[in-house]
């Protein structure tokens, strides 16, 4: 029997267009932050900040890649799911990035008002290729990307809804 967070594709819950742009917007208006550990080579006070829009020098200079991917396996599919769950979920996300050969650094969100907080981790060169199976094998209808030295990117992973405005920070793999 398999259980979240499988090497199968969740088959991300279908959601019309409305709970999609409603996701989105959530997405974009939370808080995220990874963990400064003692892999850092500098003295960095507290964790680390970044946002959707916005560039996150400071993490870049910590971990240089080209590229950085934020990703959780809590609560797949957009719906919350008991503790125990997301900490198994949580394993299994870890154990494929080590898989992968790829470092992961802990981070977090929590939604604009503080609630609704979610472990996840930073993961510094992984591929587009690589997020959207991750994504999609945790059942994650949306995870964050950017390259060096540019804006934090929402990636989602259904189709754009209809007649849904384009918005700069939104990639729609659908």
């Amino acid at each position: 029997m398999r259980g979240i967070g499988d090497d199968v594709d969740m088959n991300i819950r279908r959601i019309d267009g409305t709970e999609a742009a409603r996701l989105a917007q959530a997405w974009l208006s939370a808080h995220y932050a990874v963990e400064a550990g003692e892999d850092v080579p500098f003295t960095v006070d507290g964790p680390l900040a970044f946002r959707v829009g916005g560039t996150a020098p400071v993490i870049e200079r910590c971990w240089p890649a080209a590229r950085y991917l934020f990703i959780t396996a809590w609560n797949p599919a957009a719906v919350l799911v008991p503790p125990r769950h997301n900490q198994l979920a949580d394993a299994r996300l870890q154990q494929q990035l080590r898989q992968l050969r790829l470092s992961m650094h802990p981070a977090s969100a929590c939604d604009a008002g503080g609630g609704c907080y979610e472990r996840g981790w930073l993961v510094p060169q992984a591929t587009t290729a690589q997020a959207d199976r991750l994504a999609r094998a945790f059942g994650q209808g949306g995870v964050l990307v950017w390259d060096a030295g540019q804006a934090v990117r929402l990636r989602m992973m259904w189709p754009p809804p209809p007649k849904a405005p384009a918005h700069r920070y939104i990639d729609w793999a659908g």
